[in-house]
């Protein structure tokens, strides 16, 4: 099988998966690469040194002649990021796309782009070729069906970040029992302010905790407000930026991870490592991540996003039942090295690939996890 990963650029999200992809037998693989990374992520996460062999990034008009070759006798291509032209003749011969997105109507319906939006987004998707929706969001499905778009053709998927694996009794034993963690960009989007109200309740109910919060933007000096107004120097701790091993140190020691993001958050990477963390998370529902990766009471907690009392409601459960707060770690340390994980999300793509080029247009191969029908 020849496979092909269409994106704007590599990153370490990526990573994983696409090394997974390559390690599958019977595979050739090559993730193309047709941008290139901000500045501002570029910071974040730092330099991507030694790239595998089997990233390419066409400079040259030769070279683009190469990859739209490459592009158009693939078995199948996966789409990220990509200028659309890319895909039209591929798209004219009716051969296999796979789309991968994130939700696209992050903002509702706004009736003025929404006619627009989707005329061009059916002729990109034309329901009678086989093109297929990746999502990596549990929003995704819903909102392309209200385009007319990739009904029968959608499946589960998400962002796959590295795994570790760990002694789960000791990763358990070694957290700090009334220690919460929030990792991400300080945006709007994200509600870092959430946290900090929450600590100031949890204060003034008496709760002994900890809060830490690691990341930068543009919300950092109202942060700082806050926690000087409600008095919560002792308490909460801005760490600034932090490498992504840092930032997996501190969840490893962590009981809680707050993940307080609305619906513009796409997928929310940093609630799959927090889970493979063994961190008990409390996850606000509209995050693209959440439906997905949590089954609420079981290996997390789902709150209906922005209300504050749920959130803190499932906090202080968490702080007042060791045994609880444990059990969810475990759990979702599990659903994702069993599940979630970029090893077994390239398995079940591969099975995906082969059943819809034998001839199944829809297939039905998982009821949960990756590739399940969304």
């Amino acid at each position: 099988m020849n496979l092909i990963f269409l994106s704007n650029f590599y990153n370490h999200h990526q990573g994983p998966l696409c090394r997974a992809l390559a390690a599958q037998s019977g595979v050739s693989f090559r993730f193309l690469a047709c941008g290139t990374i901000s500045l501002e992520r570029r910071a974040m996460w730092g330099e991507i040194r030694d790239l595998p062999d089997f990233v390419v990034t066409p400079r040259t008009p030769a070279e683009w002649v190469v990859a739209s070759r490459e592009i158009l006798e693939a078995d199948a291509v996966i789409v990220g990021s990509a200028p659309q032209i890319l895909l039209r003749e591929r798209l004219r011969e009716g051969k296999l796309i796979l789309r991968f997105q994130e939700r696209p109507l992050k903002n509702g319906l706004e009736p003025l782009k929404f006619l627009p939006r989707m005329v061009k987004w059916q002729r990109w998707n034309p329901s009678y070729k086989p093109v297929y929706l990746l999502c990596a969001s549990a929003y995704a499905a819903d909102d392309y069906a209200k385009m007319g778009l990739f009904r029968g053709k959608a499946y589960k998927w998400g962002y796959f970040p590295a795994v570790l694996s760990y002694d789960t009794e000791a990763l358990l034993s070694q957290k700090e029992p009334s220690s919460i963690f929030w990792a991400g960009r300080l945006l709007d989007l994200k509600h870092p302010d959430d946290a900090i109200r929450l600590a100031a309740r949890l204060r003034d109910a008496g709760y002994s905790f900890s809060l830490r919060i690691a990341g930068s933007g543009t919300l950092e000096p109202k942060l700082r407000g806050m926690i000087a107004q409600y008095a919560l120097e002792s308490q909460v701790c801005l760490l600034g930026s932090l490498s992504p091993e840092q930032v997996r140190r501190e969840m490893e020691r962590s009981a809680i991870f707050l993940f307080t993001s609305d619906r513009h958050e796409g997928w929310g990477a940093v609630l799959n490592e927090a889970m493979n963390s063994g961190c008990a998370v409390v996850a606000s529902d509209a995050a693209g991540s959440t439906p997905y990766l949590v089954e609420n009471s079981v290996n997390g907690c789902v709150y209906r996003a922005g209300n504050r009392n749920e959130l803190y409601e499932n906090v202080v459960r968490l702080l007042e039942q060791p045994s609880t707060r444990e059990a969810m770690g475990k759990h979702a340390y599990e659903t994702i090295t069993n599940t979630w994980n970029a090893q077994e999300a390239a398995r079940r793509l591969v099975d995906l690939i082969r059943a819809i080029s034998e001839g199944v247009p829809s297939p039905e191969l998982y009821s949960e996890g990756p590739c399940s029908r969304a």
